[in-house]
């Protein structure tokens, strides 16, 4: 029995071993009464929590800031080296002033040094000489592991305390772009290819750089893993020793010859079978064959063999990655690296027996593949046994033989040519027949938000390649309607291509659980599988790098079982559980940790429709029985579409104090949804100053009400001044009695005469006509390329309502009152896309007196107290911390009735509402914030004083503890 495992609770399990081993290693240097190991610090105005800190007790003056990971993916991961750093980043008053502020990250069994170093990424930070192995969980006896342990942190401590200035290494990132930039440099040949043709050339163009790039970087990569493997195998004390592998010269054969020892001690997933063949045959392009000879010798001075032995050499794989596919590439193409902490959730949660075959059609670098090997590992098998469960496929041969080598480093000392290697290239698409005999499959997805408008969109033919291979199987494709994103063919291509009981760990991003284009997918799942649990977790966690929130789906391919139940299951911080403990629980086994929120629905019960408001139970103090929803109490309601479009037109919306009017626009032929133009080249500052100089001429006459940005509102109740900031064009002749009454409304103006004679208006007037002629010679856009209705869209935009509610909120929570709409012939407010307005509220009763303006105050009050906001929170959805909502989501917030508030109560409530500071903070507890607690009582008595069932006391705990729930999880 190992005395820790990678899925033991990290706080409760991890941390004590280290903090036992620290104290040892502090009594060993003798500084025991002059420095203590602080758990979990806090400091003012920080919110991040570092897990140890070395402290001097004199001073309180930090030294040394450690930061406790599970696995040595988890050290060896950018992202938490990253994290460990913000700590020092974020604390540096509290070190010892002029000395280095240090930092370590550690999993027990390995243990990297770093400090600060000046503004450099963290790999630059990384100290000299302090990278430490202590041993193997699974391999080491608990005493010796220990003891190495105290040995390594005693070096390391004393290093900290002893060296003011550290020396910085950079090895393995420099090997790497040294690499890459030889690669880049050589010239192209179809020789160099050896991938024997197996990816659809639409394929490769897309994930793998094209038939050019990738061939040129596996040329050079395997010389590199050649030698830092022949380093290796020392290292390790490999049983075959490196007799048999001649040393490294500026030769090709040799290089040849050097793939070939290796061949013969295994590493097939790295080097291919015709791998030394096309070293030799160099010899035919004298060119290619000095270039890569040249480069032969640059990794003889680098002399990577000698650096595999350091205690960082197992490393290069994650660097290899990160170098070789920066975040903007990744983001380019949808991918993102899965967390090492993310992916031994999921495969502890999808695995379950030690002969399960574990795929991962979508491998990459082989980040899934190596959690699942650790929990196979975990669950009795040897190292061949579970190397032999696993099979990878990517699109992208680079990463292939990263995703091999991570897999192979796991126990480099076992190398052995029998070992089976079933990570290859492949394109998933193609490959159904590798589904067979699949029990688990498990899937990080490409992630393509709005793909049509990014850097790097979905070829047209890739995806009907992806519909061609979903249709080959079952006959027709049935998430593909409307635009959804591109891993709803992900999801129904592995489904139908799997057996049945196949069970499927999938990350997606977040909107596929409740925006209305993911709708198909969901209706498919259920009709295909059981669903076993859909895990929410802060967006924070695991790809801040990338911007994204994600959850975990798990489901099982065969036929739902009536009485099923599905497991909605929300954590602030998954990081901190026993991942076994968790999946145990989703067995049915025994119960979810404390901190793991679940809601059990019977899968008979799910629709096609947003299931984020089954991430939460039913509450034994519902305050939302029988109330109305916004739409009950309007007429009429709208999001606002100035700039919504996207096509350019932004320029005659919100022409004015713009930084940008580009880039220039030409037509988009057909077909083409409305507003949709083809952007070209950007325009130069020039161009930019000229227009903007231009619109700034427009006279006030011309200029309409809008608001643009939810920042740039200042109050709960907007004025002249928050409407002026981002103006909009609009003439005197929509403002006369007879045309400004067609403009309340859910719909955009119809075009008549009327508007023709205000452009001709516009166009006519002398500052308004030089803006125009800018916009048309320089930006490009007139009535050839989008009709004259599409160009001057903000002629034809609605008025918005008496109550404006923003669609995106981060930190703090705001609703707003539109007092300019109780003046129908004054002038009115448009709003651009980021807002939702209701107007025409209908909740009045003259015979109390309750006007319209009142009950539109008493119902933004109840929005802004706490019962509202919690329903923002449940029915909205966590977009990388930001609340995000769409109008189908709000329609289905509910809203007590003004008329249900005693009269005599209405001035009390709307003095509340009016102490609110602005906005409501949303990063801090409700149960911390006085004014919003008079509010929220005030409603409690009304709420209660209606439904007289609930209680007073016990509905607002209830009410207080969700929201802060809510708030903890999505972290604004």
């Amino acid at each position: 029995m190992t005395w820790l495992t990678y899925t033991d609770d990290e706080v409760t399990r991890f941390h004590p071993e280290f903090e036992s081993i620290a104290d040892e290693v502090l009594l060993r240097l003798g500084f025991t009464g002059r420095f203590r190991w602080d758990h979990h610090v806090r400091t003012p105005g920080v919110q991040t929590i570092p897990d140890f800190v070395l402290v001097e007790v004199s001073t309180g003056r930090w030294w040394l800031v450690i930061e406790i990971k599970r696995s040595p993916a988890s050290v060896y991961s950018d992202r938490h080296q990253v994290q460990a750093k913000g700590y020092a980043d974020a604390n540096q008053n509290l070190y010892v002033p002029a000395r280095a502020r240090y930092f370590a990250v550690t999993n027990l069994e390995v243990s990297l040094l770093f400090a600060l170093n000046g503004t450099k990424p963290v790999r630059e930070c990384r100290v000299e000489a302090m990278e430490f192995d202590s041993g193997r969980f699974s391999s080491t006896p608990e005493t010796i592991h220990k003891a190495r342990l105290t040995v390594d942190l005693v070096t390391l401590v004393d290093h900290v305390l002893s060296t003011t200035t550290p020396t910085f290494s950079n090895v393995w990132p420099g090997v790497v772009r040294t690499m890459m930039s030889h690669a880049h440099a050589l010239t192209d040949d179809p020789m160099l290819d050896l991938s024997g043709g197996v990816l659809p050339r639409v394929v490769s163009d897309y994930f793998a750089g094209g038939t050019n790039e990738a061939p040129k970087r596996e040329l050079l990569l395997r010389c590199l893993v050649a030698e830092y493997l022949r380093g290796i195998l020392t290292k390790y004390g490999h049983k075959s020793g490196v007799v048999s592998l001649p040393a490294l010269r500026r030769d090709v054969n040799q290089a040849a010859n050097i793939i070939a020892g290796l061949q013969a001690i295994d590493f097939r997933g790295i080097f291919e079978p015709t791998a030394p063949a096309l070293y030799r045959d160099l010899a035919k392009v004298p060119t290619l064959k000095s270039d890569v000879e040249h480069y032969l010798s640059e990794l003889m001075s680098e002399r990577v063999a000698q650096l595999a032995t350091r205690n960082d050499a197992l490393e290069l794989p994650d660097v290899l990655i990160g170098e070789a596919y920066p975040h903007t590439v990744q983001n380019a193409r949808g991918k993102a690296q899965t967390d090492p902490e993310l992916a031994a959730l999921l495969s502890t949660l999808t695995i379950d027996r030690v002969d399960a075959v574990v795929l991962d059609p979508g491998c990459g670098d082989g980040a899934l593949l190596s959690a699942a090997y650790d929990t196979i590992r975990g669950l009795g098998a040897s190292h061949a046994e579970a190397l032999a469960r696993l099979k990878g496929l990517d699109a992208d041969g680079v990463a292939t033989k990263i995703a091999a080598l991570r897999l192979t480093l796991k126990e480099p000392f076992a190398v052995d040519r029998r070992d089976p290697n079933h990570v290859v290239l492949g394109d998933m698409f193609s490959s159904a027949v590798t589904f067979a005999d699949v029990d688990v499959v498990l899937m990080n997805p490409p992630f393509k938000r709005y793909e049509a408008q990014d850097a790097a969109p979905i070829p047209i033919a890739l995806r009907q390649h992806f519909r061609d291979a979903i249709t080959a199987i079952s006959g027709k494709v049935e998430t593909d309607a409307g635009q959804p994103n591109i891993y709803n063919l992900y999801v129904e291509f592995v489904i139908k291509a799997s057996s049945p009981e196949t069970v499927f760990g999938i990350i997606l991003d977040n909107r596929w659980y409740h925006n209305t284009v993911a709708a198909q997918l969901r209706a498919f799942l259920l009709k295909e599988c059981e669903v076993l649990a859909v895990i929410s977790y802060p967006h924070d966690l695991y790809f801040e790098d990338w911007t994204i929130a994600t959850t975990i789906l798990i489901v099982r391919k065969t036929n739902p079982r009536v009485s099923h139940e599905v497991h909605f299951v929300r954590t602030n911080d998954p990081r901190l559980a026993d991942f076994k403990m968790v999946a145990e629980a989703l067995r049915g086994r025994t119960s979810y940790p404390g901190d793991w929120h679940v809601n059990e629905v019977e899968q008979r019960l799910l629709e096609s429709r947003s299931w984020q408001h089954h991430f939460s139970k039913t509450m034994t103090q519902d305050f939302r029985v029988g109330l109305a929803t916004l739409d009950a109490l309007f007429e009429m309601t709208r999001r606002g579409s100035l700039a919504k479009e996207g096509g350019g037109i932004a320029v005659y919306e919100f022409p004015f104090r713009r930084t940008s009017y580009g880039p220039r626009r030409r037509a988009k032929l057909a077909p083409r949804t409305s507003f949709q133009t083809i952007s070209g080249s950007a325009l130069t500052p020039t161009q930019d100053t000229a227009l903007r100089t231009a619109a700034d001429r427009i006279p006030v006459d011309l200029r309409g009400y809008a608001v643009q940005n939810s920042d740039q509102l200042s109050a709960y109740k907007i004025t002249v001044a928050d409407v002026t900031k981002d103006e909009t064009l609009e003439t005197p002749l929509q403002r006369t009695p007879l045309v400004q009454v067609t403009y309340f409304s859910e719909r955009r103006r119809t075009w008549d005469v009327t508007l023709d004679a205000a452009v001709t208006l516009i166009e006519g007037d002398p500052d308004g006509a030089a803006y125009t002629s800018l916009v048309d010679t320089e930006v490009g856009l007139n009535e050839t390329v989008l009709s004259r209705r599409e160009l001057w869209n903000a002629l034809r935009e609605p008025y918005a309502g008496e109550l404006i509610i923003p669609r995106k909120l981060r930190v703090g929570h705001r609703v707003h009152v539109n007092p300019f709409v109780y003046d129908p012939s004054g002038r009115q407010v448009r709003l651009s896309s980021n807002f939702i307005s209701y107007g025409g509220c209908t909740a009045v009763d003259n015979a109390t007196g309750l006007t319209r303006e009142c009950a539109v105050d008493l119902i933004a009050a109840y929005l802004l107290s706490s019962f509202g906001q919690v329903q923002f929170e449940m029915e909205g959805y966590n977009r990388e911390g930001v609340l995000s909502l769409e109008q189908h989501q709000i329609q289905k917030i509910k809203v007590f009735d003004p008329r249900w508030i005693r009269s005599g109560s209405r001035s009390t409530i709307l003095a509340a509402s009016a102490a609110l500071p602005y906005p409501v903070a949303t990063d801090r507890d409700p149960r911390t914030q006085p004014e919003l607690q008079a509010l929220d009582d005030l409603f409690a008595q009304e709420i209660v004083a209606h439904t007289p069932t609930l209680d007073v006391a016990r509905l607002l705990d209830e009410v207080w503890q969700t929201l802060a729930e809510w708030r903890e999880a999505r972290r604004p």
